[in-house]
C-alpha cells in the first residue's frame, strides 16, 4: 500500500472579543492536499536530481540543468500501476540561456514523482532522442529581437475627486453596496457579507462569494498529455499562485490594495503585498430613454500565475445591483513533442485568451 497524507479538517469557532476555540478535529480518508509550491519546487529538484533523467537530458544535448525548466502538474489519470500515490508530473524543456523561453524547446521527458518517497517513480519518453528544437521565440524586454510597437498612445484613467468607494480595514462601501474583502491560499479573492441600501434598509445579497473551481481540461488523447487537467483552485491553490500587482503594469486609475497573509507549507505566516486591487471602471451604458448616462463597476481584481499561464480573476458589482464574475486568461504558447504514426511532429498549442 502506498503512503497516504495524513489530512485533517479542523473547524475553529471566531468570535470578536474572544478567544478562537476548536469546535472540530477530524481525520479525513482518501484525499490529498493541494500541491503547495513548496512541492513544486521540491518536485523539480528530486527530478534533477535522479541519475536516469540527468543521463536522459544529457543525451538530449543538456548538461547544465540550470538551462532545463520544468512545468510541474498534478496527475489526473495516473498509470494504474501508480494509483493511489501523491504524484507530480514535470513537463521539461530546455532554454538556451537563462532568461530564454524555455517553452520553445521542449523535451520528450516527463518524470512522475512520488512526493511522499520522494523519487521518480516513472519517466514517460520517445524510444529514442527526439531532435529538440533550437531556434529561440522571446518575449523578454532584454531578448526580444523587435521590432516595438510604436502606435500605441497613452490612455491616461482621471478621477480628479477621488474614487467612490471607501475602506474601512477591509470592509468596503461603494454606492449602495456593502461587503468585505477575504483572501484564502485556495479560492483567493472572497467577497463576504454583501449587502445593498435600498431605501434606508440594508438588504443582504451574498453572505459569500468566491471561486470554487477553474477546470481546464486540455483533451489530448495522445500520452502523456492525457494527464494533463488543470483543477487550478483544488489543485494549486489561487491564493498560493497569486501575484503582488503594480499600478499601471496590471491595474490602471485610482486603486485601493488589500494585502494577503497565508500560511506556507510548514505553517509560517507569509505576507503577499498587494494581492488584490480594487478601482472603478467603466462598463458602458447604464440606461439611454430620457437621460444619457454612463454605468459604473467596483471592480477587483486578484492575478494568478500556473506555469505558462497568467490568469485574472476579475469581481464586478455594478450599480443596477447585478454582480459578475470575469475570468482573462493569457497563456504563453507552447510546443510539445509528440509521435504520430510512428514521425514526430510538433503541435503547437495555442490556448490565448481562453475564457476559464
Amino acid at each position: 500500500t502506498p503512503p497516504r497524507s495524513v489530512v485533517y479538517e479542523v473547524t475553529l469557532a471566531l468570535q470578536p472579543g474572544q478567544q478562537p476555540t476548536v469546535r472540530g478535529w477530524e481525520q479525513l480518508e482518501g484525499v490529498e492536499p493541494l500541491a503547495t509550491p513548496d512541492d513544486c519546487v521540491e518536485a523539480e529538484a528530486i527530478a534533477k536530481a535522479d541519475e536516469q533523467v540527468v543521463a536522459l537530458l544529457a543525451e538530449r544535448g543538456f548538461t547544465d540543468l540550470a538551462l532545463v525548466a520544468c512545468d510541474p502538474w498534478s496527475v489526473h489519470a495516473a498509470p494504474q500501476q501508480l494509483q493511489g500515490r501523491r504524484l507530480l508530473q514535470l513537463f521539461m524543456y530546455g532554454r538556451s540561456s537563462p532568461n530564454d523561453n524555455a517553452y520553445a524547446h521542449p523535451l520528450d521527458l516527463v518524470p512522475l514523482v512520488d512526493m511522499h518517497k520522494k523519487c521518480v517513480v516513472h519517466i514517460t519518453q520517445h524510444s529514442q532522442a527526439p531532435q529538440i528544437p533550437r531556434e529561440d521565440n522571446n518575449y523578454h524586454a532584454e531578448l526580444f529581437p523587435g521590432p516595438w510597437r510604436q502606435d500605441i498612445k497613452p490612455l491616461d484613467v482621471l478621477q480628479p475627486q477621488g474614487p467612490s468607494f471607501s475602506v474601512d480595514g477591509m470592509a468596503v462601501t461603494w454606492q449602495k453596496w456593502s461587503f468585505r474583502v477575504g483572501f484564502n491560499y485556495r479560492e483567493g479573492l472572497v467577497l463576504h457579507q454583501l449587502s445593498y441600501n435600498d431605501g434606508g434598509k440594508q438588504r443582504p445579497v451574498l453572505h459569500r462569494a468566491s471561486l470554487v473551481e477553474m477546470a481546464v481540461p486540455y483533451g489530448d488523447p495522445r500520452e502523456p498529455f492525457t494527464r494533463k487537467c488543470a483543477f487550478d483552485v483544488g489543485d494549486y491553490g489561487l491564493g498560493c499562485c497569486a501575484n503582488s500587482l503594480s499600478l499601471g503594469c496590471d491595474c490602471l486609475g485610482h486603486i485601493h490594495y488589500f494585502d494577503a497573509c497565508m500560511a506556507d507549507s510548514k505553517g509560517q505566516p507569509v505576507q503577499l503585498c498587494n494581492a488584490v486591487c480594487m478601482h472603478e471602471e467603466d462598463v458602458g451604458l447604464l440606461w439611454k430613454h430620457v437621460e444619457y448616462r454612463c454605468a459604473r463597476a467596483a471592480t477587483h481584481s486578484l492575478c494568478c500565475t500556473s506555469t505558462s499561464s497568467t490568469g485574472v480573476l476579475a469581481q464586478h458589482l455594478q450599480l443596477l445591483l447585478m454582480m459578475h464574475v470575469e475570468c482573462r486568461c493569457a497563456v504563453q504558447a507552447r510546443q510539445v513533442q509528440v509521435r504520430r504514426r510512428s514521425t514526430l511532429q510538433l503541435v503547437l498549442w495555442k490556448h490565448v485568451n481562453a475564457v476559464r
